[in-house]
Parts: structure tokens; C-alpha cells; sequence
């Protein structure tokens, strides 16, 4: 039987505590001890063993709708950054951008001048896109978006998220969720010692995979959110056992993360790109692709394709219902039904 804990109410502010408050938590914290997590036999210590992200990787999809708005470069200035093939920060006089969100917030891409001006830019603008498929509340508390060449796992870090350019390997289905994962790590880590998150945890009395049970004061929080944004936001995409393991599982821990009341847009609209003023949605594919693009209904407006500098490369035309980009350089680009309309990533091999 699944045990709940009681609602405590809100977590506590990270930042600051009223008097009342922290004398509250003292006086909780001395009547009930230190509180480690415990689990009811060692067989049953994790739910996923070894990996839980590749089975909820449908969670964000590549071509799912993005916050992303544009990219703007800033002027390049130095940067200690976190780099894993060093294994320690570094300092860097980063190429600098400045990626723009629906609702006006930004982030800051510090890009390893190991770059040229043009490879960095398109990276900055693919990686911005792929942060404006988190939900809004984990984007929000990120501060720099760091990114080096190389082939080493993600990392995330105290407002930071460092990724190396050629990892995963080409073929991974399950970047955006292990996005996810390096997001919590640099927004959401200060949950981890808190008494409200581990009396949810031994309250749970399992862990979500191996890799947070060997690491439950680091890897515990970062465990959970992408597995929170799958159940909560994406259920639909999940195989039903995989979906009745987590909420079973860990429902206490999955209650305060939802107590924090997180903005999650983009991930409530459609995945789809929208033409303006019809309802249908209007898939696109294969993204990436060699040149041919089909899509699953005639256009009823123009098609404009532009690249990172929002110059038109090509143009499709209303009932268009498919098309050839054979002729566009391999690279990044954005496709748009209107000007001012959401844009949608389309990869160029």
C-alpha cells in the first residue's frame, strides 16, 4: 500500500523565511531528528533500475512548440563556466547571446569561443530552442546556457546548464527529457536538504532510479522533475505502466513539486505548428530532413523559411503540400506562417 504524507502547504521560500516560519521549521526539525530516506527491502530500492529517461522520452519531442522567440549576440566577455572535459570550471572570453522567450524573459548562451561567430551562433539558437521546450518555471530560474565542443555528458549546475556539442550520440531519442534533468539540477537543487522534500522521500520510501538512490542528497530532485513533467503534462505519451510506476511510486515527492506551482508553458498548447486563424494543426516532416518536407494538410497561407539572420530563404505557397529545400546549406533554420506567427525549427542535413 502506498503511503501519502499529509500537505505541510507551501514549500518554503528558498530565499527567505518569516521569524514565525523559521522557528517553526527549527522547532520541526529538532522534535523529529535527522530524516533519511528508508526503503521497505533492498530489492525494491528503485523503481526504474539504472535508467528511467529513455522510457518517458516522448515527454518533449524535437519538433514540439517552443517559447523561443529569437537570438540576439551581445558583446563577448569572459566567463567562468563549467567545462567536464577539465573537470572544473574554467574561465573563457565566451561569445555571448541572448535568447528571447514568449513573455520576455531571456537566457544567457555563453558559447566556448572554441566556435567560429557563425558556429556559434547557429548553436546558440538550436540549444534556445530546445530551452523554450521546458515548462516556463524551469527555464525561469536558469541563468547562463554554457555550451563546448566535445562528446561529454550534460551537466547542470547552480543556475547553470553546460552541455558539449557532440552528446548524446546521434540517435539519442531522449535529449530534451535529460534537458530536463540538467534544468533541475540548476534551478531546483536547493529542495534537496530541505525537510518538506526528504519526509516526502521517506515517506516514499523508494527512489525513482539507481542513480538517485547511490546519490538521494544530489540526484534525488533532479530524478523526479522529469518524471513530474511527464505525468503531469504529458500522460498521454507515456506507456501506462511506466505511468502507474511513478505516480505510485513516488507521490509525495511528485506533491511538492507541484506545490511550487510552476508556470509550464509551452507544454499546454499544441505541439504542432498553428496556422493563424484555423484550427488544424499543421505537422511537418521528416525534421531533420535531406531536402524533402511534406506536410499533413495543404497550407492556406505562404510558408516562409528564414535563416538564423530572419532572412528568407524560400518560400512555399498556400495548398503547398509539399516541398523541396534540396538547394538550402545544411544548418538551422525557422519556419513561419505569418510574420509574428510561432516559429518552428527545421534542421537542414
Amino acid at each position: 500500500m502506498t503511503r501519502r504524507l499529509a500537505s505541510w502547504g507551501p514549500v518554503p521560500d528558498r530565499m527567505m523565511l518569516s521569524s514565525w516560519g523559521s522557528v517553526l521549521w527549527l522547532y520541526l526539525l529538532l522534535l523529529l531528528g535527522p530524516v533519511t530516506a528508508t526503503v521497505p527491502a533492498a530489492t525494491h530500492a528503485q523503481i526504474f533500475r539504472y535508467e528511467l529517461l529513455p522510457t518517458i522520452e516522448a515527454t518533449i519531442k524535437p519538433d514540439d512548440a517552443s517559447a523561443f522567440v529569437e537570438i540576439r549576440s551581445i558583446t563577448d566577455a569572459p566567463r567562468e563556466v563549467f567545462d567536464r572535459r577539465q573537470g572544473h570550471n574554467i574561465y573563457i572570453f565566451a561569445r555571448l547571446f541572448e535568447a528571447v522567450y514568449e513573455g520576455g524573459d531571456t537566457l544567457e548562451f555563453a558559447i566556448n569561443p572554441e566556435f567560429s561567430k557563425a558556429e556559434a551562433l547557429e548553436s546558440a539558437t538550436l540549444w534556445a530552442f530546445r530551452a523554450g521546450q521546458w515548462p516556463e518555471g524551469l527555464r525561469t530560474p536558469v541563468e547562463r546556457f554554457v555550451v563546448h565542443k566535445g562528446d561529454q555528458p550534460m551537466a547542470g549546475g547552480t543556475g547553470n546548464v553546460t552541455v558539449h556539442e557532440d552528446w548524446p550520440p546521434t540517435g539519442a531519442g531522449h535529449v530534451e527529457e535529460i534537458l530536463l534533468h540538467e534544468a533541475a539540477h540548476a534551478g531546483y537543487q536547493y529542495l534537496q536538504p530541505t525537510l518538506r522534500w526528504r519526509l516526502a522521500r521517506q515517506a516514499d520510501g523508494v527512489f525513482l532510479t539507481t542513480h538517485a538512490q547511490l546519490n538521494p542528497s544530489s540526484e534525488d530532485v533532479a530524478a523526479t522533475f522529469p518524471a513530474w513533467v511527464a505525468v503531469r503534462l504529458r500522460p498521454e505519451r507515456l506507456h501506462p505502466e511506466v505511468f502507474r510506476k511513478i505516480v505510485e511510486g513516488v507521490p509525495n515527492r511528485l506533491a511538492v513539486l507541484d506545490e511550487l506551482g510552476l508556470a509550464v508553458y509551452p507544454l499546454t498548447v499544441s505541439t504542432a505548428l498553428v496556422n493563424p486563424g484555423a484550427s488544424p494543426t499543421l505537422d511537418v516532416y521528416p525534421n531533420p530532413t535531406s531536402g524533402a518536407i511534406s506536410f499533413s494538410r495543404p497550407l492556406t497561407a505562404e510558408l516562409q523559411v528564414t535563416d538564423l539572420l530572419g532572412r528568407v530563404v524560400a518560400r512555399l505557397p498556400a495548398e503547398a503540400i509539399s516541398g523541396d529545400l534540396s538547394a538550402l546549406r545544411p544548418g538551422v533554420y525557422l519556419m513561419r506562417m505569418a510574420p509574428g506567427s510561432k516559429a518552428r525549427l527545421l534542421v537542414k542535413w
